[in-house]
């Protein structure tokens, strides 16, 4: 299920591997200061695999108190309600997770000079932004969406291992009899990132 929130919907596969698209496009490096917009599943596992890859600051933006929070365990050094915080700039890569338009034009700006900007999020409207903001910044501006057979292998080792622990991202399990409320309850804001449906489940157990 694709939660919505606040900043829009939400989607992707709670399996995310070490070389991630959006961390793979991204090249990200020891050291780097990272951005990541939105901490719906897409987020919370990008800020977690730019954590393990040596970000030295990793912030990470959702106007849902219960995803910030859920942020702070996935690897967040920071977290910020853009409702009332500023994103800040000099971020040497921005990596938007949500989809929204806007929000292309919010990267740019916080972004440092030849910094790496990256849009995961599915945004399905015109999104302008100001091209002149990214050309004296010499941005790069990449998108990436594909999974590759090599990061699944990864992200089951990973599980197998328990050097990573994705339980943290099921915040429901539903019966198949409750799936129909479960769809409507993520149609509009929610705390929710992922929900299982239990076959084998009773309703309302």
């Amino acid at each position: 299920m694709r939660p919505r929130t606040a900043y829009g919907r939400g989607s992707g596969n709670p399996a995310r591997a070490r070389r991630s698209p959006r961390t793979h496009v991204a090249k990200i490096g020891p050291g780097d200061a990272v951005l990541v917009i939105g901490a719906g599943p897409v987020g919370l596992t990008t800020a977690r695999w730019v954590r393990a890859l040596g970000a030295r600051e990793v912030v990470v933006s959702d106007p849902v108190p219960a995803r910030r929070e859920l942020a702070e365990r996935f690897g967040a050094t920071r977290v910020l309600d853009p409702t009332t915080d500023e994103l800040g700039r000099g971020y040497d890569v921005v990596i938007d997770c949500v989809g929204k338009p806007g929000l292309l034009d919010q990267c740019v700006s916080a972004s440092a000079t030849k910094g790496r900007v990256v849009v995961a999020g599915v945004c399905a409207e015109p999104d302008p932004f100001l091209p002149v903001a990214a050309l004296l910044k010499e941005l790069t501006v990449a998108f990436a969406v594909y999974y590759r057979r090599q990061e699944f292998e990864r992200v089951i080792d990973a599980f197998a291992t328990g050097e990573v622990d994705p339980s943290g991202l099921i915040t429901r399990t539903v019966a198949l009899d409750e799936v129909d409320d479960a769809f409507a309850s993520l149609s509009g804001a929610t705390t929710d990132s992922k929900v299982l449906v239990d076959p084998h489940r009773s309703a309302g157990a």
